[in-house]
């Protein structure tokens, strides 16, 4: 039986910890647990590999044993792209998620 993380990795991209933004909207998971909202902060040990990062009210281990990251933009465009596929071109679909996605 499929997760939801392996289901997200086989459509989506998974976005380095190092190459979040702050401000950007995202989705954490692990397993079947998600977590999406605005990404706030980084929270480093000194002498440690783990790295965690904050997400609304909630503090995530984003090292690479704990939660995959995925860009909500990307999500939303590729809905967007799978309902509107017949009626307009794939650029005006881009368009429409990037808007989607900043509300």
């Amino acid at each position: 039986m499929s997760t939801l993380e392996t289901q997200l990795e086989e459509h989506y991209k998974k976005i380095d910890p190092y190459n979040i933004v702050i401000g950007n909207k995202y989705l954490f998971v692990f397993g079947n647990y998600k977590i999406f909202g605005v990404f706030k902060k980084f929270h480093k040990r000194e002498f440690s590999y783990k790295k965690y990062g904050e997400l609304g009210s909630h503090i995530c281990d984003i090292s690479p044993t704990g939660y995959k990251v995925f860009s909500l933009q990307d999500i939303v465009i590729r809905q967007v792209d799978r309902y509107f596929r017949d009626i307009f071109p794939y650029e005006i679909n881009i368009i429409i998620g990037k808007h989607l996605a900043a509300m």
